[in-house]
């Protein structure tokens, strides 16, 4: 699953012929790769499983893809190794819950263990629309010198600049807290705070 559509791009951008879809999807792989080394994507988070449950929240925020699962193994190598876990057989996602939905037969195969969730979350995709339209909209745009937006093009830039600012930390922290931040950590969900807040 690509971070977004050529039919997503050509509804933003008001498109009908002016590009083939495969000349749309090269422009996404295009702002794709940049989004991912500009925002550290995928976005990660991990939880321990509780077989009470069979939802397990990723994040607060609207998902739009859930990139790959990995389940905490122990062995005689790797007492803290992971495995990739796939879908259908042991988790599934539906976009844009914010949410898992852990099978059966894994929470019966890894029960106490952490999981691991690699993630594009749903603004990245509302990003990626948007940069891709607007990039197919000023390569057919004829200007005379001087930078005129059209009405589209104006509200697409608008839209990017709201989603960007979304993207930033929602909380003030003074920066010598983020002296050693990593930002390959993965963050901790905390299950019952996230269904509190949720409901």
């Amino acid at each position: 699953m690509a971070i977004t559509t050529p039919d997503e791009v050509k509804q933003v951008a008001q498109l009908t012929n002016e590009y083939s879809d495969e000349e749309i999807k090269t422009e996404i792989d295009i702002v794709e790769a940049e989004l991912y080394l500009a925002y550290y994507l995928p976005k990660r988070s991990s939880f321990a499983i509780d077989s009470d449950y069979t939802d397990f929240y990723i994040h607060t925020d609207k998902v739009h893809e859930v990139v790959r699962v990995l389940a905490s193994v122990e062995t005689s190598i790797d007492p803290s190794g992971y495995t990739e876990i796939g879908s259908p057989t042991y988790w599934e996602h539906i976009p844009s819950n914010a949410f898992i939905t852990l099978t059966s037969t894994a929470i019966t195969t890894y029960d106490n263990k952490q999981i691991r969730v690699q993630y594009t979350p749903k603004i990245m995709n509302l990003l990626a629309t948007n940069l891709t339209a607007l990039n197919l909209i000023d390569q057919t745009t004829i200007v005379d010198g001087e930078e005129t937006l059209t009405p589209l093009a104006r509200r697409i830039k608008d839209r990017i600049k709201r989603y960007k600012m979304l993207t930033r930390s929602r909380t003030i922290q003074r920066s010598s807290a983020q002296v050693n931040y990593d930002v390959w950590e993965y963050t901790s969900v905390s299950q019952s705070d996230m269904r509190n807040l949720l409901r």
